[in-house]
């Protein structure tokens, strides 16, 4: 089954409502700097990551092709490139596995935190890990989030992806 695209989150919800959302003190979230979405809602409480984090975990979601993604591409107003060489979409696949894996550790700590300081140090430790397994697949993370953005607008990327995703499971 092909993944579909949309113009807002899994669950109905625009991107513009996210960015919108206010901290926990009740001050606005650094410039675009955090993203939540309920379909990262866990046992009643948010799941919220830095927009960079947020979309290396959206494209495993598109990889695996497990559901619908935001069509975040516009955001960035970029233009999306859509010639990535093997090697490239090879290590991108390689890093979201990674990031999956990461962002599933640190979930349960991320719910067992009792304090706003305790969420952003589990916050700052699991963007760093997840920063550098893309940094260890030889991708920045621009770069990984151009191949993100080229799987949303090229079905023929995002099958790359997934079936190196599937050969690396």
């Amino acid at each position: 089954m092909e993944p579909t695209w949309r113009s807002s989150c899994p669950m109905g919800q625009s991107v513009a409502a996210h960015a919108s959302d206010r901290s926990s003190a009740g001050r606005p979230s650094p410039a675009g700097a955090a993203a939540r979405c309920p379909a990262n809602q866990t046992d009643g409480a948010f799941m919220t990551y830095p927009r960079n984090i947020m979309l290396a975990i959206l494209a495993l979601v598109v990889a695996l092709g497990l559901g619908t993604v935001p069509a975040m591409a516009q955001d960035y107003g970029a233009s999306v490139e859509a010639n990535y060489s093997e090697e490239e979409l090879r290590s991108y696949a390689a890093a979201a596995i990674e990031v999956q894996r990461i962002n599933e550790t640190f979930q349960p700590q991320l719910q067992a935190a009792e304090t706003p300081e305790e969420v952003q140090a589990v916050r700052e430790q699991a963007t760093g890990q997840m920063v550098e397994a893309v940094e260890d697949e030889g991708l920045s993370v621009d770069r990984y989030n151009q191949i993100f953005q080229a799987a949303q607008a090229d079905p023929e990327v995002a099958e790359q992806i997934s079936r190196y995703v599937q050969e690396m499971q």
